[in-house]
């Protein structure tokens, strides 16, 4: 009885200890009045929430065990310095760091760490910042073309080539591979969105983009910029179909391109609900049920973090009849439950808004199930490739 114990706390000290990453180190010169902190998006953005405060001691040292059962990107934060991780179960990594500076000197961990370095995937592209920001947006979109998007997106070549040079598995090279390519553009649709161009060459510049750009939606490659790159890809899609149907003249009764409902009944969605469900809608009928699960999990914790009670939770029962088995649902609904304890503790806050009983919130579920029905839902789009 006795062996038998001992090998059951021996298997569970060996699962537990595969199904975490072990991050240690030294911050030289270090100021206690700074801190270190880790931050693990649940699936894509930057959330102060997400955010872990790492304990150091007086010399500048630091080890934390960080809970991690697939692989998953996070941000290691230091007086101002941003450095992306590669956090993956059972592995561990040592890291250096200054007032300005983050690097990596052994550890289970290193290669693809260093790799994510040697790409300079934390890098802020120059064309976000002053005074290039201005003076690319005064551009015509052929200039914008041959001043922007070839070069940058041949430097993406290059750090491929870093990328495929490595010693790394192919699924982590696949995986740092589409973190990058996603986040180039996605910084380039930040440009294109926030830089004052003239609308139709903000349109033309999105859709030739996205247009030029195909990404193979497997869920093992999906990391933060992955999944943000499909969340711009949405409004792409937006921009296409409205586009297409002012060129082509399409009648509001008739289907939506690339979305399945009518014009007409998008602007009754968007009465009754918000862009959340639009955007649901496009998922379902253009990603893989899988990457939609994840996908449409992030925006629920989203509208909980927006105190938005009345579309949480209209959005999360649209959600549970397509996701029934969903993992993350105990979690949804204790996010529910703290606003519903919120709102009646405090009913004069109008931050928080309760779904009147004369909303017709079935709808939604209507319309999801006539969308389940249609040839092409879930279809999935090709692997990366850039043919500028």
């Amino acid at each position: 009885m006795k062996k038998i114990l001992v090998f059951l706390l021996m298997t569970l000290f060996c699962l537990s200890s595969h199904a975490q990453f072990k991050l240690s180190g030294k911050i030289w010169n270090y100021d206690p009045n700074k801190t270190l902190e880790i931050n693990i998006p649940l699936v894509f953005g930057f959330y102060k929430e997400n955010s872990q405060r790492i304990t150091v001691a007086g010399d500048g040292t630091f080890e934390v065990a960080l809970p991690v059962t697939a692989r998953k990107s996070a941000t290691l934060i230091y007086s101002g310095v941003f450095q992306t991780l590669l956090l993956s179960p059972g592995k561990d990594l040592i890291a250096n760091l200054t007032d300005s500076t983050i690097g990596f000197t052994a550890g289970s961990a290193l290669t693809e760490n260093r790799t994510i370095q040697q790409i300079k995937l934390d890098e802020v592209p120059f064309f976000m910042k002053a005074p290039a920001l201005n003076n690319l947006a005064k551009r015509s979109l052929a200039e914008l073309r041959q001043q922007l998007l070839i070069p940058f997106l041949a430097d993406c070549n290059q750090m491929n080539e870093v990328i495929r040079t490595t010693s790394l598995p192919s699924q982590l090279k696949d995986y740092i591979r589409t973190e990058l390519y996603t986040k180039r553009i996605n910084h380039l649709n930040d440009f294109a969105r926030v830089a004052e161009l003239p609308k139709p060459t903000s349109d033309s510049l999105v859709l030739e983009l996205f247009g030029k750009a195909s990404i193979n939606l497997q869920d093992n490659f999906g990391g933060p910029s992955f999944y943000s790159f499909l969340d711009n890809y949405l409004r792409y899609l937006e921009t296409k179909a409205f586009v297409k149907i002012r060129s082509e003249k399409i009648p509001s009764s008739e289907p939506i391109p690339y979305f399945g409902i009518s014009l007409d009944s998008a602007n009754r969605l968007m009465n009754s609900y918000s862009k959340d469900y639009w955007r649901f809608i496009g998922a379902l009928n253009n990603f893989p049920k899988t990457i939609v699960e994840k996908y449409n999990f992030q925006q629920l914790v989203n509208l909980y973090h927006d105190r938005d009670l009345t579309h949480l939770k209209a959005l999360a029962g649209a959600h549970w009849k397509i996701f029934p088995t969903d993992e993350h649902r105990p979690l949804v609904e204790r996010y529910i439950a703290d606003l519903d304890s919120l709102l009646i503790a405090n009913k004069q806050n109008k931050q928080i808004r309760l779904i009147e009983d004369d909303q017709p919130i079935s709808s939604i579920y209507d319309l999801i199930a006539e969308l389940k029905g249609k040839s092409g839902l879930f279809g999935c789009l090709g692997y990366l490739v850039w043919s500028l």
